[in-house]
């Protein structure tokens, strides 16, 4: 198993692939990590995913915390935006270079015993039916051949494993975005406003963001304006920033100790496919977005997040092949989505029409005044809404008014059995495999006959890649095939909506897989074996 780009989204991937006991070797041809911030921002669902790799911890350490942002339009003060407070473990977005990101995804695949070949370049792939042949380009001018069973394409938006495969990479979600530049830098701000938050300016034709990296006045400063001259690719200077935030934010503002200025200029593009045989593509070789929101990178680990388990359980010959093809059908519509977002939002700001600044002086403040409006802004930026719908991997048929397969699943707190610690689901269920939740209902009818049949029968078909849970709001049954958690106050009963016992399969990914009734756990067995390979039929051994 190779992955072609030590990037975030490839080293995400791979950790992935590690973290499942998979045989990887990781290429990149730059000689080292990034050493700037560049994408400074882990998101909501990204922390959550984090999580779930055992990580989480380690970003909270290095991160700030993005609570609030202050929106200015046209001249005028248009309120906060609360981006604190989301439905999560990890309630708002936080701070950090990809520099710091890069390191800590490195220090994981070191615990692994997975090094970083740097300077080394793949120039081809050949798929050959039953492997796939890469053709490797050394910094001393030597090459290399190698087989791999698969190969993940993490090497940017010039990726050359993308051109060779021949997939097409357009720029119809973006052509607007020619004729603009964004300039950023790192640095020290002194001005009248206060450290800490981050700050939004939107004039006729231009953008200005600042982003804080701790509360005592270091932020990362975006401008994107109509680009003044295209041959110019050199950084800018530190005074050409500055006087852009005289001008629109604060006469008397100075920056100081600039750690990182970069001049991009882009246009969003889409991969036509994800996916061409064994070569899977991911991040910036399938998605290329625009320098605002901190989207692209968080899309891109999360790529790797989900094609991870997925690459790691058919390999292992513990899933279906077919579990590959969800890949493609479930991020490239996520991808799809966001780039066409980002993109009405970026040109909405910077080129309104008369009418719609009108609007926004108007009647602005009072809209982002509106409870609904910040909690679908949180929701939004955190990418809490990221969802699988229409995924073959979601199968749901109902039983409950709480979330359905292909969302998000819900935490919550409760009990567990064994020791009476009170702790969060998504803390005890975080593993490798799939976890079934059994809610036992309100009623409490059949606690510990037909729910502990079902239980049983997941374990004895598929082992310990199926992990029956138990959560009942009375005493746990006396005899039970996996663990149980008590919801003595029906508080997670409550988050998944259930009043009558209900299954609910959550995915390795922590997304709902398969939800229904328990009195038609017939469906789940069928689910299961749709997707993964019986017990009885397992092969010990994994490939590389």
């Amino acid at each position: 198993m190779v992955v072609v780009g030590a990037g975030p989204s490839g080293l995400t991937v791979a950790a992935e692939l590690a973290r499942h006991r998979i045989r990887v070797r990781v290429v990149d041809q730059a000689q080292g990590p990034t050493l700037h911030s560049r994408a400074s921002v882990v998101h909501v669902r990204t922390q959550e995913m984090l999580a779930a790799m055992g990580l989480a911890d380690r970003f909270v350490a290095r991160a700030f915390p993005l609570e609030a942002i202050s929106l200015h339009a046209f001249g005028k003060f248009m309120g906060g935006i609360r981006l604190s407070g989301a439905d999560s473990a990890f309630p708002a977005p936080r701070i950090i270079g990809q520099d710091v990101t890069e390191r800590l995804l490195l220090e994981r695949l070191d615990e692994c015993g997975v090094p970083v070949e740097r300077g080394v370049e793949a120039v081809a792939a050949v798929d050959a039916g039953d492997h796939i042949t890469l053709e490797l380009k050394r910094a001393d001018g030597g090459t290399d051949r190698l087989q791999a069973q698969y190969v993940v394409a993490a090497d940017g938006v010039g990726s050359r494993l993308r051109t060779a495969a021949e997939i097409p990479f357009d720029g119809e979600h973006g052509e607007r975005g020619d004729g603009f530049e964004f300039l950023q830098t790192d640095c020290e701000v002194r001005w009248s406003y206060p450290s800490g938050r981050g700050y939004l300016f939107v004039t006729k034709d231009r953008f200005l963001g600042l982003f804080p990296f701790d509360a005592d006045g270091a932020f990362r400063i975006v401008c994107a304006r109509a680009d003044q001259d295209p041959k110019r690719t050199e950084p800018p200077d530190l005074d050409e920033i500055e006087a852009i935030l005289r001008e629109i934010a604060d006469p008397d503002a100075t920056l100081l100790e600039p750690r990182w200025l970069n001049r991009l200029r882009g246009t969003p593009k889409l991969a036509k496919q994800f996916r061409a045989g064994r070569l899977f593509l991911i991040g910036d070789a399938a998605h290329a977005h625009l320098p605002i929101g901190g989207q692209g990178m968080n899309t891109g680990m999360q790529d790797g997040f989900n094609l991870g388990w997925k690459l790691a359980a058919v390999i292992k010959g513990e899933a279906r092949p077919e579990l590959l093809d969800t890949y493609h059908a479930e991020r490239h519509p996520i991808a799809d989505d966001l780039l066409k977002f980002t993109d009405r939002g970026f040109h909405s700001m910077v080129r309104p029409g008369d009418l719609a600044q009108r609007a926004m002086k108007l009647f602005g403040a009072s809209v982002m005044g509106l409870e609904a409006v910040q909690e679908r802004l949180r929701r939004t930026v955190g990418e809490v809404p990221v969802a699988y719908l229409m995924s073959a991997l979601s199968e749901d048929h109902g039983g409950t008014i709480g979330p359905i397969a292909g969302e998000r699943a819900p935490d919550g707190v409760a009990v567990r059995a064994v020791d009476r610690r009170t702790l969060r689901l998504l803390q005890e269920i975080e593993g490798e495999g799939w976890n079934l939740l059994i809610f036992a209902g309100l009623d409490q009818s059949d606690v510990g006959g037909k729910l502990a049949e079902i239980a049983e029968a997941a374990v004895a078909g598929f082992g310990r890649r199926v992990r029956p849970v138990l959560v009942t709001p009375d005493r746990p049954p006396a005899a039970w095939p996996g663990d149980v958690l008590i919801d003595r106050d029906q508080l997670l009963h409550d988050r998944y909506g259930v009043r009558h016992a209900a299954l609910y399969l959550l995915r390795p990914d922590r997304y709902v897989g398969f939800r229904a009734p328990a009195t038609q756990a017939e469906l789940l067995e069928k689910y299961l074996a749709r997707w993964l390979v019986p017990a009885a039929e397992l092969v010990d051994g994994a490939a590389e």
